[in-house]
């Protein structure tokens, strides 16, 4: 296709827009990642002594324009940790494309306990 545009009014049916018209619109105009200053910016912060970390409110955008927005805070639960090595955990968005799911949703990736811990890898497909 050399030439895409939108969006028009539809006459009689003949423009059909769906969300990835939508969000390839929104592409263009937004970077991907956490929205600095917009509630909480998705701040992550340890609750006090148990093993549960708080997840403030938060909007961030994906590379295709599509996004996610929470506000509220959501708390989420650390494994407990190795009794000899430390280990780096990451909370990361999560989003799943497949027609079954099309949602965000809140993670935590478990690293490996180690002498010299790195963060687990994130996937990015």
């Amino acid at each position: 296709m050399a030439i895409k545009s939108g969006f028009f009014n539809s006459v009689s049916g003949d423009r059909k827009y769906n969300a990835d018209d939508m969000s390839s619109y929104f592409s263009g105009l937004i970077s991907k990642g956490i929205v600095k200053n917009y509630l909480s910016s998705f701040v992550v912060t340890a609750s006090g002594s148990t093993m549960q970390v708080t997840v403030k409110p938060g909007k961030a955008y994906f590379s295709d324009g599509k996004y996610v927005e929470s506000d509220a805070s959501i708390l989420q639960t650390i494994s407990i940790a190795d009794s000899t090595q430390p280990r780096i955990d990451r909370i990361v968005l999560s989003r799943d494309l497949n027609s079954s799911k099309r949602a965000v949703e809140l993670l935590v990736l478990k690293g490996t306990p180690s002498s010299n811990p790195q963060p687990p890898e994130v996937q990015n497909d």
